[in-house]
């Protein structure tokens, strides 16, 4: 079923690389949870810190396209996010909800074919990771690492 998922989702990473995207800007980057490629995600868009929306974007594991005028929107200032969800167990409701600042360091596109970006997101409800952070105040339901090529930051975020 995993191997379906796999070519499923490199079908349709190869017929968004191939349609002519002349209003998206596109980002390398794959979203990992608890160390596994998130397959789940659902529900990208761009919110301010208000939680109001400002755009959807597409997301498939290796690829995130925005549309260009969105893109320079939140490439001009820093305080936007990208606001997305995983399901637990699909079709039960059970979420848990991610909220990434997204800035010019994520997505940075300028050269395509070199630049990537991993943001990966440890869920402190599972028992792994529990304890793995202990820097990290117990209120936070979440922490992410974004890993570029050569170098990472780890970030605290998710109350």
């Amino acid at each position: 079923m995993k191997n379906i998922i796999i070519i499923l989702i490199t079908l349709k990473s190869l017929i968004l690389h191939s349609q002519n995207f002349d209003d998206t800007k596109k980002v390398n980057i794959i979203f990992t949870v608890n160390n596994e490629i998130a397959f789940n995600l659902r529900n990208f868009k761009i919110v301010d810190a208000d939680g109001n929306n400002f755009g959807k974007v597409q997301y498939v594991p290796g690829l995130l396209s925005i549309d260009k005028t969105t893109y320079e929107m939140i490439t001009s200032e820093s305080a936007y996010y990208l606001h997305f969800y995983d399901e637990i167990e699909i079709g039960t409701g059970n979420r848990n909800i991610y909220k990434i600042p997204i800035n010019q360091t994520i997505l940075n596109s300028n050269d395509f074919d070199s630049f990537f970006c991993v943001v990966a997101i440890f869920n402190r409800n599972n028992k792994e990771f529990k304890n793995r952070f202990k820097i990290v105040p117990k209120e936070n339901k979440y922490i992410y690492d974004l890993i570029f090529g050569g170098h990472s930051i780890l970030q605290m975020i998710g109350k």
